[in-house]
């Protein structure tokens, strides 16, 4: 969560505060496959695909934010990561709402 704050002075040692908060963007796929699975466990992008059963050009599509995860590799990242069945998909659901929502 990213805090503002506001301050408005009209005298130096009066001054009021308001605070304001705002929702921080969400997590992409690719910021958590890498920041909390791949480079934890010491495990390669090529490593990663080869478990997975796809090209390593993928995979780094994925990592670069140029493609999706599919509904079978969410599946494959939840089966490798012990994660829930779907936390994959949503997170990357949640990443393009939020992205959608502030790029009209």
């Amino acid at each position: 969560m990213k805090l503002s704050l506001k301050i408005k002075c009209s005298k130096i040692d009066e001054c009021e505060v308001a605070m304001t908060t705002m929702k921080a963007r969400p997590s992409s796929v690719a910021e958590i496959l890498l920041n909390e699975y791949l480079k934890p466990l010491a495990m390669s992008s090529r490593d990663l695909a080869n478990l997975m059963g796809v090209p390593y050009s993928r995979i780094d599509d994925i990592l670069r934010h140029s493609k999706n995860i599919s509904n079978r590799e969410g599946e494959l990242l939840s089966k490798i990561f012990n994660t829930d069945s779907d936390f994959w998909i949503k997170l990357q659901e949640n990443y393009i709402n939020h992205t959608c929502k502030f790029h009209k």
